[in-house]
């Protein structure tokens, strides 16, 4: 594959010496101040640094950084000096596909883009990334152990749970604070919860307390009634839920570290985007196929469903749901109704005409032929595909089986 990549974290430095490695042409923009990318091209034919942006952008496919911004202005870049604005590297990729992580919903509304922080998979990768740093910070800005340490963590999200599986394992005293059904979650799986609005009675018993939660949880008023040597690590994006003007004057040490998957695991964080990356292409490609197959053989006397099913099999790719499915068939029918709209437009004239007016017409006629035929048909469908249910169930082998042997009967038919 051709790729351009754009910007990025010490996370992007690796993802593309990885993506190179695999033989994929890479241009690149944004890092002629990183040594380990310029020592690399030396030695690797498929990576090409580019200081001018319209070079590098000569690819269909656009990589950009993970997050994408933090101002919204500009993308994020740490081995340049040049700044590049978001929507001027959007109005340069309108013809392609961009692929970055939380990408501003403006851009997402202008270009094609992949977003890959919406990969469930990729996400929780990030998220025990982000905790193993998060342990990391705490052993190392504190001086006592883990062990019996008292430790809140506010929020029970992704992060949230693994934090609190991970510290329970050290042996700590851990606490989740949330709010609703959160807490019932907490409690079910055998941790001590505290409610938000009890937080004020509790939290000077805390020698750390991690804020997960993207929201102000800890204002003025709780900072005050904290124990000074409380370590405050606050890993929510912006804009955090720590204030953090009040934490410094009153002299609590808090660290709001941002990016952590980028900073203690680039590599494996590199290898979780490079596989989502290629992920994501396959499906792409794969969509794009089974596009083509459901527009030539809907128009055939051949079941077009039988191939959306019989292809994917062969070539062992993963299944698609039935909505897919049903959106495939969607878009052949909508074709269909552009296509002879004004036909369309005649038959339910003469319908109409037929039933309400007592006028006969050759449009009338077929209209109400359709419908006829359409009704046991119909009704046919939904009781076959019950029992075909019951039958197959989910035997894949079972359901090829049956498809071959319908497409010889039909063929020899």
């Amino acid at each position: 594959m051709e790729i351009s990549i754009i910007g990025g974290d010490l996370r992007a430095v690796k993802l593309i010496k990885l993506l190179a490695q695999d033989k994929n042409k890479i241009k690149a923009w944004g890092f002629e101040n990183c040594e380990e990318l310029l020592d690399f091209e030396k030695k690797n034919d498929n990576l090409k640094i580019h200081n001018n942006l319209d070079e590098a952008l000569q690819n269909q496919i656009i990589i950009g950084p993970t997050p994408f911004t933090k101002d919204r202005k500009y993308i994020c870049t740490h081995y340049t000096n040049q700044k590049l604005e978001i929507q001027t590297l959007a109005n340069k990729i309108r013809d392609k596909l961009l692929i970055g992580g939380s990408v501003p919903a403006e851009i997402l509304e202008q270009i094609e883009t992949i977003d890959i922080l919406k990969d469930e998979r990729l996400v929780i990768l990030n998220a025990i990334s982000t905790v193993e740093g998060t342990i990391e910070i705490a052993i190392k800005e504190t001086q006592k152990n883990l062990y019996n340490s008292n430790i809140l963590i506010i929020g029970y999200g992704r992060i949230g749970k693994i934090l609190v599986d991970r510290l329970t394992a050290f042996k700590a005293n851990v606490y989740c604070s949330a709010r609703g059904k959160d807490i019932t979650w907490i409690e079910a799986y055998g941790s001590k919860s505290i409610e938000y609005e009890e937080l004020n009675k509790k939290i000077d018993m805390f020698d750390i307390i991690i804020n997960t939660a993207p929201v102000l949880i800890l204002n003025k008023k709780r900072l005050e009634l904290l124990n000074k040597n409380t370590l405050l690590i606050d890993v929510a994006s912006a804009p955090g839920g720590i204030d953090f003007e009040v934490a410094r004057q009153l002299n609590i040490k808090t660290i709001w570290a941002l990016g952590i998957p980028g900073k203690i695991a680039p590599i494996s964080s590199a290898e979780y985007i490079k596989e989502t990356i290629y992920n994501i292409i396959k499906e792409r490609n794969e969509t794009i196929i089974l596009g083509v197959i459901q527009g030539l053989t809907e128009f055939l006397p051949i079941s077009s469903s039988a191939h959306l099913n019989l292809f994917p099999w062969l070539l062992k790719w993963q299944s698609m749901p039935d909505s897919f499915d049903v959106a495939l068939h969607v878009g052949t029918l909508l074709a269909i109704v552009v296509y002879f709209f004004k036909d369309w437009i005649k038959l339910i004239v003469g319908g109409y005409k037929q039933v309400v007016k007592k006028e006969k017409t050759i449009e009338g006629k077929i209209f109400w032929q359709l419908v006829i035929a359409t009704i046991p048909a119909g009704i046919l469908s939904l009781i076959l595909d019950k029992i075909s249910s019951k039958i197959i169930g989910d035997n894949l082998n079972l359901k090829m089986i049956l498809i071959a042997i319908a497409l010889i009967v039909m063929g020899i038919l």
